[in-house]
């Protein structure tokens, strides 16, 4: 995905400009999620050993929240995913009308390609 995004930095479309940031801002995201979740289940297996209930309870319900917090990014990343590929799609249907696209079995919307 971040390929696909580098190769759209220089495309003409407001959309495309701000994915990377997008890109950028989740991905930092997940880092720290996926920190506070390493943190929580440090926390966690030395309450067990310790016998500590109510820092266990404590670090289990740190580790639910984190879970949460990353399926919640994990559906951005999809969005992002999304958009990414609506752009691309502009991206490409811009370059096939402006007569850009060789390549065989590409050609623009309702027009068959030649076989």
């Amino acid at each position: 995905m971040i390929e696909a995004v580098r190769a759209l930095q220089d495309v003409d479309d407001p959309a495309a400009a701000t994915l990377q940031d997008r890109l950028g801002e989740l991905d930092a995201r997940i880092g720290r999620i996926d920190h506070a979740r390493g943190d929580a289940e440090l926390a966690h297996a030395l309450a067990c050993r310790d016998g500590d209930a109510a820092t266990r309870d404590d670090a289990a319900a740190q580790i639910a929240r984190t879970g949460q917090q990353f399926t919640r990014a994990l559906a951005e990343l999809d969005a992002l995913r999304s958009d990414l590929l609506a752009a691309m799609d502009r991206q490409l249907a811009k370059t096939i009308a402006a007569g850009g696209v060789s390549s065989p079995g590409i050609s623009p919307p309702g027009i068959s390609p030649s076989v």
